[in-house]
Parts: structure tokens; C-alpha cells; sequence
């Protein structure tokens, strides 16, 4: 009904709350200029970074600038917010990957964690395994 499709449509006017692939896929599908726009921003941050660290090779200047370009890729992923804060975390604690200076500036991330009250915590376990 039309009225159902005017809901519809109120529906993609704001960024969905809730996990849906489609609703999520409909909200960013009418906002194309926002996802270059972004896109394109988060493009120039990087090769920002990596032209520092490329320079750093070029100059045998890596170890002794990791933990600057630590520092920058740690700001640049916080910057782009919760999806990309949440894989720094997930490499902060896996040294086969990371040199230590981006450890040690990565795991920061971890130390961001909000904290809450135990007792929602309490609540929040007791919900989930009843």
C-alpha cells in the first residue's frame, strides 16, 4: 500500500539501528555522494600514512618511526569509528602480526572500552545464558 511504502521510505531516511543487510543496503544506496565522499577521505588518510611509512623505508627510518606511524594509523582507524575501532582491537592482541610499537599504540584501543556498572553486566550474562 502506499502507506506502507511511505514508511518504507521513512525508514531509509535515517541509518538503521538494528542489523538489516537490506534496510542498511537501501539507506546507503540513496546517499552515493556521501559513500565517495567517505570513501575518498578515507582513501587520501591512508596513502597519507603509507607515503610517511614509504618514506621511512626509503630512509632505513622504519624502527625508529614505528611507533609515530603507530601512533597515526591508530588515530586514522579511531577516526573512521566503531567497525574499524573493533578489528584494531582485534589485531592489538596478536603479535604475529604487528610489530610491537603498533601493539602497544593499538592496544590503547582496548583501553577505550567504556566501562559499566557490573551488575548490567550480571544482567547482561544472565540474559544471554539464562
Amino acid at each position: 500500500s502506499a502507506a506502507a511504502n511511505r514508511k518504507d521510505d521513512d525508514d531509509d531516511d535515517e541509518l538503521p539501528k538494528v542489523y538489516d543487510d537490506a534496510q542498511i543496503a537501501r539507506y546507503w544506496s540513496r546517499r552515493p555522494e556521501k559513500v565517495v565522499k567517505r570513501s575518498a577521505r578515507l582513501m587520501m588518510e591512508v596513502l597519507v600514512w603509507a607515503t610517511a611509512l614509504v618514506g621511512d623505508v626509503a630512509s632505513n627510518a622504519v624502527e625508529k618511526n614505528a611507533p609515530i606511524r603507530a601512533k597515526a594509523l591508530k588515530e586514522l582507524i579511531a577516526r573512521q569509528g566503531a567497525a574499524f575501532v573493533k578489528v584494531g582491537q582485534a589485531v592489538a592482541i596478536r603479535p604475529d602480526l604487528l610489530p610491537p610499537a603498533y601493539l602497544e599504540e593499538f592496544q590503547t584501543l582496548l583501553d577505550q572500552v567504556e566501562a559499566f556498572p557490573s551488575e548490567d553486566a550480571r544482567r547482561l550474562i544472565q540474559k544471554t545464558i539464562g
